[in-house]
């Protein structure tokens, strides 16, 4: 009884609509409310028939969406277009799951051909413009986007769209306000505070920018957010703060950019202990790094530490043995070490054959004043 209420319930899925009518003699099950999971619902649907058409793979397609699988979604949804590629609502379903795997050009690329097969709609003129911002790609949804502004200039997700859009074309003015009239139709949409901090920090202007993600609770945890907050502190010098955050950052994934902007930061702020101990670290994460290599080896020169930068030199002369320039520094390095070893040597045998005296102080009493 269970597998034909859910076969009747599975054939109104596939056609995305059924209405329930009086002479109808099943009853219609809710298939958000009949306690089979989707799993369950695919495994019975590509049992029903040896064949699945166009709308049956789309409705399996949908299944694996709900249950979070999209790449299983994609895989179903390519074989209803297989079978009706001129469908542009399959199109415009393929490119929802492309866009939620963060395959972001096909995702833009299935929405164009869904926007060209269908009937322009609102929806489909959403889907396109929204990917195309995702992808920075203006030539085609620049004047969708115009078009959705005149008809909907207060809709928060066009107005974010609108701002990008301008930011883009340079137009900053434009888009700052654009940034601001979205979080004001939206205080939710995190974006629209990332740009426009963004486009602050791109104009000097990091007050303005630690202000825009400080009216927000953005978590800590959110790596653009910290990324921002850390390159504006770092704009004022205010190398406590920034450092804080770079910090995080490197803790949360190791990532030679915001290391090269702690060596950047600790430099400027002549804070040698820290940019030691910065270096050693980024070198030692990415040992792959002809750059972190040689800037840990030059650091240690300059610092008087021959034998650590001995080390890193030849480190670096591993990567690539026909380096004649990273032989060279070797050699110096070589030089130098035997120098101070020389050095300390020689002044050890004259302190065995010249021992310091002990200075003797005469009575106090047999002092004459």
């Amino acid at each position: 009884m269970l597998r034909g209420i859910l076969k009747i319930s599975l054939i109104c899925l596939a056609g995305f609509s059924c209405d329930t009518v009086s002479s109808s003699r099943f009853e219609v099950v809710d298939l958000e409310n009949d306690q089979i999971s989707d799993r369950e619902k695919i495994i019975l649907f590509e049992a029903s028939t040896d064949r699945l058409a166009g709308p049956a793979h789309a409705a399996i397609a949908k299944l694996y969406a709900n249950d979070g699988d999209y790449r299983s979604a994609l895989g179903a949804i390519h074989e209803a277009i297989i079978l009706e590629p001129m469908n542009s609502f399959y199109h415009t379903l393929k490119s929802n799951y492309a866009y939620e795997t963060g395959d972001i050009s096909s995702a833009y690329r299935e929405a164009l051909t869904a926007y060209q097969l269908g009937s322009k709609s609102l929806q489909q003129s959403l889907i396109l413009a929204k990917m195309g911002v995702a992808l920075s790609e203006y030539s085609i949804v620049d004047n969708i986007i115009d078009s959705l502004v005149l008809v909907y200039p207060n809709n928060p997700e066009v107005v974010y769209m609108a701002a990008r859009k301008f930011e883009k074309s340079g137009k900053t003015g434009q888009a700052i306000d654009q940034y601001q009239k979205g979080i004001q139709l939206d205080p939710d949409m995190e974006d629209n505070y990332f740009y426009l901090a963004r486009l602050y920090l791109s104009q000097g202007n990091a007050l303005s920018a630690l202000k825009t993600l400080e009216s927000k609770e953005i978590p800590v945890i959110e790596k653009r957010s910290a990324m921002l907050k850390a390159e504006a502190f770092q704009q004022i010098s205010e190398v406590d703060s920034a450092s804080k955050y770079y910090s995080f950052l490197v803790q949360e994934e190791k990532d030679s950019l915001v290391y090269n902007r702690l060596i950047t930061l600790y430099d400027s702020a002549a804070r040698r202990d820290a940019l030691t101990g910065t270096i050693t670290l980024a070198a030692d994460s990415f040992p792959e790094s002809r750059y972190f290599l040689k800037t840990a080896g030059e650091h240690y020169d300059k610092r008087y530490k021959y034998d650590e930068a001995l080390v890193y030199y030849q480190r670096l002369q591993k990567l690539d043995t026909l380096d004649t320039l990273v032989a060279e520094e070797i050699s110096i390095l070589q030089r130098k070490i035997a120098y101070l070893q020389r050095k300390r040597q020689e002044e050890t045998k004259q302190l065995n054959e010249f021992p310091i005296r002990k200075l003797t102080l005469p009575a106090l009493d047999s002092i004459n004043y």
